[in-house]
């Protein structure tokens, strides 16, 4: 039937008590209760076990309070707070080799993205020296047209918007 992920050989330097969850395809260190995650919880990689997560889960299993993700240099990429499951205030993310970045525009280095009870009330690109910047304002038309094509979607309209075929055809054209 499902096959099951193999469970990798532990990287040198995790904690012992860190237990492989194949889903996420890391190695945790976190309680569980009811069969939810429940208190702190943290996550290294499983190929170099490098930390990659610090985050907390309430009694029903759901992300609350302060939340990281860092990038494999130990840089934090992402921070921000969880309110019952729901981002809530500032998240902050920053610029990496090894992470998906909200915009293509080279100049910028964080996005201050603004929560309220879940739902995005307000977005900042920054670029290296703390100064507001605004994708789309570069030479590279083609990046930029990008930006600007996905900067309100939701991940789920992507293809009901047709901004997926739009995509398509601007790399046809930059292909050419």
């Amino acid at each position: 039937m499902g096959m099951e992920k193999d469970t990798p050989a532990r990287p040198a330097g995790r904690p012992a008590e860190a237990r492989f969850a194949p889903i996420e395809e890391w190695f945790e260190v976190v309680e569980t209760k009811d069969g939810h995650r429940f208190g702190p919880m943290r996550a290294f990689r499983s190929d170099d076990g490098t930390l990659l997560v610090e985050a907390r889960f309430d009694a029903e299993g759901r992300l609350q309070g302060t939340y990281k993700r860092f990038h494999r240099d130990g840089v934090v990429a992402r921070e921000g707070t969880y309110a019952s499951g729901a981002p809530e205030g500032r998240f902050v993310l920053r610029r990496g080799k090894d992470e998906a970045f909200p915009t293509s525009d080279p100049r910028v280095t964080e996005v201050h993205v603004t929560y309220a009870k879940g739902k995005e009330t307000k977005r900042r690109y920054l670029d290296a020296e703390g100064r507001e910047v605004t994708p789309g304002e570069s030479s590279d038309a083609g990046k930029d047209a990008l930006d600007a094509l996905f900067r309100d979607l939701e991940p789920a309209d992507v293809f009901k918007s047709g901004a997926f075929a739009e995509v398509v055809a601007m790399a046809v054209e930059q292909a050419n």
